[in-house]
Parts: C-alpha cells; structure tokens; sequence
C-alpha cells in the first residue's frame, strides 16, 4: 500500500474542513474537547484515563530506573 500512496479515509472528496487551527495549543484544545467527549463528560472516566496513561507511559520509566541490587553479569 505504501507504494501506491495514502488511504483516503473520508466519505467524500468534497469534505471540506472549516475550522482553523492557526497554534498548536488551539489543536491541543480541540483534541481535550473532543476526548473529554469521548469519555461522556464524565470526571471519573476521565480520571480513570488518567491513571491507565500514567501506568502505559510513566510506570515502565520509574521501573526501568529502580535499581534491583543485582551485580553487572559480565563482572561475574
């Protein structure tokens, strides 16, 4: 597929964004807008999302950063 080029995903080729986006915090906005819609306005879901990104992105970090006390296998 890549050689023949991009997917269209749209349901038409007239569609037509209206909204302009001219800073990255105005995409940043519309991106919360729209996820905190996503979870039905909800302050639980979304604390809930919250707690599941911090344990994808931020556990594996502070994991692979406690030391285990072990020593180095190549010193034997």
């Amino acid at each position: 597929m890549k050689s023949i080029g991009g997917i269209w995903l749209g349901l038409t080729e007239r569609a037509v964004s209206l909204r302009r986006y001219p800073k990255v915090a105005d995409i940043g906005r519309m991106v919360s807008r729209s996820a905190y819609a996503e979870l039905g306005y909800s302050p639980l879901f979304l604390a809930v999302a919250l707690v599941g990104m911090i344990v994808v992105y931020v556990a594996p970090l502070v994991i692979a950063l406690i030391p285990t006390g072990r020593k180095d296998w190549r010193q034997g």
